[in-house]
């Protein structure tokens, strides 16, 4: 470099129509989602409700034990109750495919 000239870097803003940004892409996405949306005030009801015991999450595998296939036929009723128009051995199969 000669005396009185800059790194491409330090010239990247002085050129029109290149910006230098200093937040990474992943930071602005996940203000984004943490920060805006329809669902952040229903997800904040939820959070409530899962800390107090009200509302958890389980996760439930085709393994052959009875409760667990109970759950999962409730689940699929639920699936082919709110998309009428999906074929119910789709539905099957992706519900209870192992």
């Amino acid at each position: 470099m000669h005396q009185g000239q800059q790194t491409p870097a330090a010239t990247a803003g002085l050129i029109p129509g290149i910006v230098v940004k200093e937040d990474t892409v992943k930071g602005i996405f996940t203000e984004n989602i943490q920060t805006s949306g329809a669902y952040s005030a229903r997800e904040e009801g939820l959070k409530r409700e899962e800390d107090v015991g009200r509302l958890r999450f389980l996760c439930y595998a085709n393994d052959g034990i009875d409760e667990h296939m109970i759950w999962l036929i409730g689940l699929k009723n639920i699936f082919a109750r709110q998309l009428p128009n999906m074929p119910k051995e789709y539905i099957v199969r992706l519900v209870m495919d192992r």
